[in-house]
This record gives C-alpha cells, structure tokens and sequence, in this order.
C-alpha cells in the first residue's frame, strides 16, 4: 500500500475547494475522492458536498462515500432525475431551484467543516436557473476553484478557456486536477502510441503555458489493480520531470482499498 502524503503542498493548505470541470464527463467525483484523501494528510474529517445531481438519486455521494477517507462525510442537496443541465433538469421535474436558497443550503452543510470539497455539475457555465450559473454559485460560497480537466485530445482548448474564464473573474483555481480517464499515462506498451504522447504533451503544456500546480489523476482501473505505486516521473512523463515540483504524486495518497472489478463497476455505473 502506498504511504499518506504527510505534508500537505502550499496551494492545498485552505482546505477549502469547489471542484468544477472543464466540462462534463471528466472525473470531478474521482478527482474529488483523490482531492479527498490528499487534504486527509493535515484534515481527518471533512464534508463532500453536492449541491446538484441530476441524472440519478444521490449517485455522485454514493461513490464518494464508498472510496472517501473513513473521518469524511457527504451529502447531496437536490436530486433530479433527467441528465441534464441543473436548470432544464429541475424544469422537467417540477421543482424549481431558487438560487439564494442554495447558497443558503450549502453554507449551513459546510460552514462547520475543517475541511471542504463542493461538487459543482458540469463546467463553469452550466446554468442553474436563468443566468445564474455554476460559476455564481462558486463565487457566493466564497470557495477556491479547483479545476478538474482529462487529460486526452481536446482538452487544452477546454482547460484553457477555464482557467482564463476563472482567472478573468478573479478566482484562479488552486490548481488543475488532470485526470487520466483513458488510461494514457499509464501504460505497458514497449512503444508510445498516439494517445500517450498527447496526453504527456498536453499535461506538458498545461504545466508550462499556466504555471499552475498539477494532480495527476490516475486511470481508475491502475488505482484498482495498484499500479499506483509506480511513480508516474519514472515511467511515462519523463518528458515533464524538470516540472516535478509543481506536481503532486497523488498515488501516494490512495490506500487501494477496492478490487479492480468493483472499482470498475461503480465508475462505468457512476
């Protein structure tokens, strides 16, 4: 098993984060369970907060509760069922969401918190209700950005534009959370095909172009089979080693408690 992070980075020491993505599909939850058990280093206890889920009762509280470290909590304000955008979602369903209400609805869950990671649904400018969107809930919480990105094809234009939309705004994220959702960094082929040079390019490019801090998240199903003991900078990312000091190794922060097929379950379920 790997060991605990035991010093927690400079731009991690707040505790406090709203996890938003570069859009829809790129791992919050998994960045948020990993984001979880790195704060764990300096907070035993915190709370995983989820304002909206649409799509399903509770699923994204559900996986996190499953893979969360054992001091932390979670809840999920409001479920809707189709997925879809919180505002047409809600729409659907009859039940209007009024956004002070909200804000009020999540300071009360995680005002009391040492810790704490705010879901947010989709990207910056998913929109709740009207033209109050994700980005405005996030600013009225008063809590840091972090930005959860894939590391694939297409995401520099996305992770670009997210982090200059934050930066315009004047919340730039903590940091970026890239995670590896195709498997792409790591890898056993003797020869690097096209997905792993792109995606060791684009984390390259982020680093070097946005001098942000960097998490490196995982391919689920390594993390399931433990390969998360590898580190990354020996194996496949030999290119962006000289940025290794803004990288935090976050295989050392996940305990391996689940077996591969369930891990995988949950995810495609998720």
């Amino acid at each position: 098993m790997p060991g605990k992070i035991e010093k927690l980075p400079a731009f991690l020491q707040n505790g406090r984060f709203f996890i938003t993505g570069t859009g829809t599909g790129v791992g919050k939850t998994f960045c948020s369970v990993i984001l979880s058990w790195i704060l764990s280093a300096r907070f035993p206890k915190g709370m995983y907060c989820k304002p909206i889920q649409t799509g399903g009762s509770g699923l994204d509280e559900i996986f996190f509760r499953k893979y969360c470290p054992a001091g932390w909590h979670a809840r999920t304000l409001h479920n809707y069922t189709v997925p879809a955008s919180p505002h047409l979602s809600s729409l659907l369903d009859q039940k209007k969401i009024m956004p002070e209400k909200l804000v009020r609805e999540c300071r009360r869950v995680t005002n009391a918190a040492d810790a704490v990671i705010v879901e947010g649904a989709g990207g910056l400018y998913v929109p709740i209700r009207g033209s109050f969107f994700m980005l405005d809930l996030m600013r009225e919480l008063g809590i840091m950005p972090v930005l959860a990105a894939y590391a694939g094809l297409g995401t520099l234009n996305h992770t670009l534009l997210s982090f200059h939309a934050l930066k315009k705004e004047g919340v730039p994220p903590a940091c970026i959370m890239v995670s590896d959702t195709e498997g792409s960094l790591w890898h056993t082929q003797k020869k690097k095909n096209n997905k792993n040079l792109i995606a060791e390019d684009n984390i390259q490019y982020i680093l070097n172009y946005l001098k942000t801090p960097v998490i490196i998240v995982p391919h689920m199903e390594n993390i399931a089979l433990g390969k998360i003991k590898i580190n990354y900078n020996a194996v496949s990312l030999i290119k962006i080693k000289k940025f290794s000091s803004r990288i935090v190794p976050c295989y050392a922060a996940w305990p391996c408690r689940a077996s591969f097929e369930e891990f995988r379950h949950d995810r495609i379920r998720n």
